[in-house]
């Protein structure tokens, strides 16, 4: 009944963002059937690897309308670090996953993606700006496809010489990707 729903809503166009997606794009919203973090850490690969394990954050604003799941690996804690470097932990990968349905997104918000689009969705920036190379910073950009939203941010503040490397918004947007692609093969079997 569910993804009848979300056809027919999907097919007014107003949910899904104009763009007419069906309902196989679009995962059902019970979180606790979605992959876990560590799971999805294996997904994110390179990304998380040597980071900590994942601290996992499950979120239900109104059951089956707007749900969601946040994983954040954190870099290690170096047990020696004093004054800032003991408080900030810059580098940390977090993993945010909602499912709507969401209003429009505002064109000058949309950006064109061939990775996004191959899964019939596209990229939303909070600013406005999508500049590929650009490290991510506070407003990482998301994936949008079907009633699923996924970004993949890194916490801004790192010291020069900190270990990792820095996240950009093309790795972000492939990541958010295979996190989608993921989630799609988790619900199809």
């Amino acid at each position: 009944m569910r993804r009848l729903l979300v056809a027919c809503v999907c097919a007014l166009g107003s949910a899904c963002g104009g763009l007419g997606h069906t309902a196989s794009a679009a995962t059902g919203h019970d979180v606790t059937r979605w992959p876990s973090c560590e799971a999805l850490g294996q997904t994110l690969g390179a990304l998380v690897a040597g980071l900590d394990d994942p601290f996992t954050t499950t979120f239900v604003d109104e059951p089956g309308v707007l749900d969601g799941m946040e994983c954040r690996w954190g870099q290690p804690q170096d047990d020696d670090a004093e004054g800032l470097r003991a408080v900030l932990r810059g580098g940390d990968i977090r993993l945010t996953i909602q499912a709507g349905p969401f209003g429009p997104v505002p064109a000058r918000l949309r950006h064109d993606d061939p990775r996004a689009a191959a899964i019939d969705g596209f990229g939303q920036s909070d600013d406005g700006r999508y500049d590929p190379q650009a490290q991510v910073d506070v407003f990482a950009p998301r994936v949008v496809a079907g009633n699923l939203r996924v970004a993949v941010e890194q916490m801004p503040f790192m010291f020069s010489d900190a270990p990792g490397h820095r996240l950009t918004v093309d790795d972000a947007v492939a990541a958010a990707v295979d996190i989608h692609r993921a989630l799609r093969a988790e619900s199809d079997e």
